[in-house]
């Protein structure tokens, strides 16, 4: 199955250069290539066709320019809420199955011939890593299937998220996806070699899923509707829990902001707080740099006011270049500029929010 077949090459490099997905190379065989969205896509909505289908996509590529399909995971779907209201059939047939809280775990023919696990940006993730290790070592008599590709969720101790799996370690099954329809089913295939599966939680109407009660010590549950679609419902519980045990407030945002690691935190945070960071992110950017160029502007303003530096005994010029620095509300950040220290840095202190300081914990998803 060729990637022309199922995607146009010309969107996938507009997106590519765009930013909007990233590419990676197998550092074993660097014609095998994983393809994965970025934030930028997820901050701007940028859901295209490649978007969308770019979630842990590997294919090999031949040398004319196209590639051959060797996994296909689920394409990027959504929760509930972000559907707009009528546009999904209550009424319609839906299958609830546990959303497991791991990560995502892409099976794929390796290079060496067996079959390996990537995870959704990653062949070389310590999650993929460790999830080869557990497939190859627990699971070796398995194999990956032609057209098909097989995907897992990856839970470990180290690798917990909010739910508490205590030691368990292992693989669970969480469906399967066709490579030329895009089709994915729940079918657990693997479970005659042991692996556990994803358990069906209930199945009816849409509406009679939406209506399921809480399940204590649970994410949610990933809905698979008769028309194909696919529907993420995470309790509400877990949403709040997942926001305080990775730290995520305000004033991690802001030191990730300041210390320059922002991107770095948006990649590791879960994909549902990701435009709640960027909404407290774009008005502190916006405050920072207002108050940088107020002060540059402020710093000119009195250098210029101030008796020229070349005729002026430096003593002088400094007390009546502080005379007029002192009259701007900017004076601190005048001194800072003349002095040659960071004002960045005081610029970025002064917008700081009031809140907790974060905790440091933050969730790999690569």
């Amino acid at each position: 199955m060729k990637l022309s077949e199922i995607l146009d090459p010309t969107l996938l490099a507009a997106d590519v250069d765009a930013g909007y997905i990233t590419s990676r190379h197998h550092p074993d065989d660097q014609s095998l290539v994983i393809y994965n969205y970025t934030p930028a896509a997820q901050y701007d909505r940028h859901w295209t066709d490649a978007t969308r289908l770019c979630r842990g996509l590997i294919v090999r590529l031949d040398g004319s320019g196209d590639a051959d399909i060797v996994a296909r995971p689920f394409a990027k779907f959504f929760n509930y809420g972000e559907h707009p209201d009528g546009s999904l059939n209550l009424s319609q047939w839906a299958v609830a199955y546990d959303k497991l809280d791991g990560s995502l775990g892409v099976i794929y023919p390796a290079p060496d011939g067996r079959p390996a696990v990537a995870t959704r940006g990653s062949f070389t993730s310590d999650q993929a890593v460790h999830a080869t290790t557990v497939l190859r070592e627990r699971y070796s008599k398995v194999d990956t299937q032609a057209g098909w590709t097989d995907l897992v969720e990856i839970i470990y101790p180290s690798n917990r998220i909010v739910v508490d799996y205590g030691d368990m370690d292992d693989l669970v099954q969480i469906g399967m996806v066709n490579h030329a329809t895009g089709h994915s089913t729940p079918s657990a295939w693997w479970s005659k070699y042991g692996m556990p599966a994803a358990s069906r939680v209930a199945e009816g109407s849409l509406a009679e899923v939406l209506a399921l009660p809480p399940r204590e010590g649970k994410e949610g549950v990933v809905v698979h509707l008769a028309d194909g679609t696919m529907v993420k419902i995470k309790q509400d519980d877990y949403v709040r829990l997942h926001r305080i045990v990775t730290g995520l407030n305000e004033t991690t945002v802001w030191e990730a902001l300041r210390t320059g690691t922002y991107w770095r935190l948006e990649r590791e945070m879960p994909e549902e707080f990701r435009d709640w960071a960027w909404r407290i992110a774009r008005p502190l950017l916006a405050d920072h740099g207002l108050l940088v160029q107020g002060a540059r502007q402020a710093h000119a303003s009195a250098a210029l006011a101030a008796p020229s530096k070349h005729y002026t005994e430096r003593r002088t010029w400094r007390k009546e270049f502080a005379r007029l620095a002192n009259r701007s509300a900017y004076a601190p950040y005048i001194f800072a500029i003349e002095d040659g220290r960071d004002f960045y840095d005081m610029a970025w202190k002064a917008v700081r929010p009031k809140g907790p300081k974060p905790t440091g914990r933050t969730e790999c998803a690569a």
